[in-house]
């Protein structure tokens, strides 16, 4: 690694005019691996006017290859862990355009499991998470991805959830419910079922009357109370 930093500004001069796919993806690579602590990735960005050919090269509407997306997040995701660098991607726009890139690569699991990372590095920093949080559609997102069928997309998620919830009450709230509602996701489906035998065949100690009588996110509301009840010392009903 030493060795490449005193070659850094020729990797990314190459970087940014190379024709050859191949050379760029294994040399973008190698920027992602660098975590040296001489190396100003603010001043790197800035030289090479990086934010904004990052920016271009992650826009779908560019259609770059996936290998060099994949590259490309992966070097974000190292240098924001630099609150300043961090503070020009977001004033850039990132992550509105790492949205659009996580819909149109929604099956590329590795691709959307960096771009997670790239939001959870971001939370860290308090001028970047405010942006992320109250300005951006990530933690919704986020919410949708948490039952990923990857298991590393999924624990990106918890982890990055977990740390809004933190500081953020509304989304708190909303993280907490959505959670409450996917772990009883089937006995919820029972019972939106309405007339389902099955829902019909539980006691009334199980399934309280109430809920036999609702649907929907009425049934998960009631759940949802009663859990708090329950946490907070107080009797359930029914």
């Amino acid at each position: 690694k030493k060795i490449i930093l005193s070659s850094l500004s020729e990797i990314v001069g190459i970087v940014k005019d190379c024709p050859h796919e191949e050379v760029a993806v294994e040399l973008i690579g190698v920027l992602a691996e660098l975590n040296l602590p001489e190396i100003d990735f603010k001043d790197l960005l800035n030289q090479y006017s990086l934010v904004p050919w990052i920016s271009q090269k992650l826009s779908p509407a560019n259609g770059v290859s996936d290998d060099i997306v994949l590259e490309i997040v992966r070097f974000v995701g190292n240098v924001v862990r630099d609150p300043d660098c961090a503070q020009l991607f977001a004033n850039a726009g990132l992550p509105g355009t790492l949205i659009e890139l996580i819909t149109a690569k929604q099956e590329d699991d590795e691709v959307v499991l960096q771009i997670l990372y790239v939001f959870y590095q971001m939370i860290f920093h308090k001028s970047t998470r405010d942006l992320l949080i109250k300005e951006s559609q990530a933690p919704a997102y986020l919410i949708d991805l948490m039952h990923d069928k990857n298991t590393e997309v999924r624990k990106m998620c918890d982890i990055t959830l977990d740390i809004i919830s933190e500081y953020d009450e509304e989304w708190a709230k909303r993280i907490q419910y959505e959670k409450f509602k996917w772990h009883n996701s089937q006995w919820l489906e029972m019972v939106t079922q309405g007339h389902d035998p099955e829902v019909e065949s539980y006691d009334d100690d199980y399934l309280p009357r109430e809920m036999m009588l609702m649907s929907g996110d009425s049934a998960a509301d009631l759940l949802y109370h009663q859990h708090h009840q329950e946490a907070a010392g107080y009797p359930p009903f029914g």
